[in-house]
């Protein structure tokens, strides 16, 4: 088991954090599309791996699977049809991880558990999945749609939950034993 893994969320939160040095201190998983170039002083410069959501796994953005470089890629756990696109489409380099049988049932176990009545974030799946491999997860960039800026770092995006429910997936990640919120002190 893995002794402590960081993962970076895309809230404008960690904007002008000087994070980037603690964030790059241990193996680092990413969400998404993050990108850290032009940002590696507030999110850090290593990533690890990435937990790719469903959207990316159909193909919606081939070219950007396809440029990574020796990043393993989490899937999140959509329909069998969809993981087998992404493992299409992901370059030689890059190894694929997803849940399959015991796995699926102590995700599907978590959620029947859990006060989530619409579908969780790739972070909810992101934090939970590293849990089964980490004593501690450290979560950083976790902005939980709590202010009225974009909803990303990198790129000017409206803030919207989409279906999602931000305050309690954080109340589910705050009651995690082995998750570590990380909040930037205000700047």
């Amino acid at each position: 088991m893995i002794d402590r893994i960081h993962l970076i969320g895309n809230s404008p939160i960690l904007s002008g954090s000087g994070l980037g040095e603690e964030i790059d201190s241990c193996p680092v998983v990413r969400i998404n599309t993050a990108p850290t170039s032009g940002y590696g002083e507030d999110v850090g410069r290593r990533t690890d791996a990435r937990v790719v959501c469903g959207n990316l796994q159909m193909g919606r953005h081939d070219e950007w699977l396809s440029t990574l470089s020796g990043e393993t890629l989490i899937l999140y756990p959509t329909p069998e049809d969809i993981r087998k696109n992404a493992q299409r489409l992901t370059s030689a380099d890059n190894s694929l991880r997803y849940l399959h049988g015991e796995a699926i049932e102590a995700w599907t176990k978590f959620l029947d558990e859990s006060p989530l009545e619409e579908r969780p974030t790739s972070g909810l799946y992101g934090a939970w999945f590293l849990s089964k491999i980490a004593e501690q997860v450290h979560l950083y960039g976790f902005g939980f749609y709590e202010s009225t800026e974009s909803h990303y770092y990198y790129k000017d995006v409206k803030v919207e939950a989409n279906g999602h429910e931000p305050q309690v997936e954080k109340l589910i990640l705050k009651n995690m034993d082995d998750v570590a919120l990380k909040m930037p002190v205000d700047h």
